[in-house]
């Protein structure tokens, strides 16, 4: 049996999660020219909440600091890795975007979405099938949402949100809509 998190509680981590990767996204060193981060590993076992209901996005050890050069060997946990990332072509911050949408589904349907018996089984499912609704394991989810989960992982970078802070507004405005209650700030 699967275990989701109550639908306030999943929007408000995913939507704090984009919030942290945005500010990395957006990062500058000391010299003021951006870092250009690519976390590479964002995934449920690299959120932290504190005993206060902090959200915090951890393991910066695979992170790129350069966008547009090829991936190389893929690097991070294949079922939340991209299809640019799984080809080994050039990655930029789009590429946690589709990794944050698969966290979303899975903490909304308390199902994997990639994972298969194989990495190859893994890297064929998230460059050929397509994404289900969430709504088919969930019926309580808005369409709206449902629709910032399909946007995040589109197997196109130029199809899905732009930047983790566009993740992050779809789903404040969600709520604001009243689409789903936000908890806390």
């Amino acid at each position: 049996q699967s275990t989701t998190l109550p639908l306030p509680l999943a929007v408000h981590i995913i939507a704090k999660v984009a919030s942290a990767l945005d500010y990395v996204h957006n990062a500058r060193g000391l010299d003021g020219k951006p870092l250009s981060i690519i976390h590479q590993d964002v995934t449920p076992h690299n959120v932290m909440l504190s005993w206060k209901g902090q959200v915090k996005l951890l393991d910066f050890g695979i992170a790129k600091t350069s966008v547009g050069e090829g991936a190389g060997a893929p690097q991070g946990k294949y079922e939340y890795m991209s299809p640019e990332q799984v080809r080994g072509e050039a990655i930029d911050p789009r590429a946690d975007v589709f990794a944050l949408g698969v966290c979303l589904y899975e903490v909304l349907t308390g199902a994997s979405l990639y994972q298969r018996d194989s990495v190859p089984q893994t890297m064929t499912a998230i460059v050929e099938e397509p994404v289900p609704s969430v709504r088919t394991a969930r019926k309580d989810i808005p369409e709206a949402l449902d629709r910032i989960v399909m946007r995040a992982l589109a197997k196109k970078p130029k199809d899905r949100f732009a930047t983790a802070a566009d993740v992050e507004q779809a789903l404040v405005d969600l709520a604001r809509a009243g689409g789903v209650r936000l908890i806390g700030p």
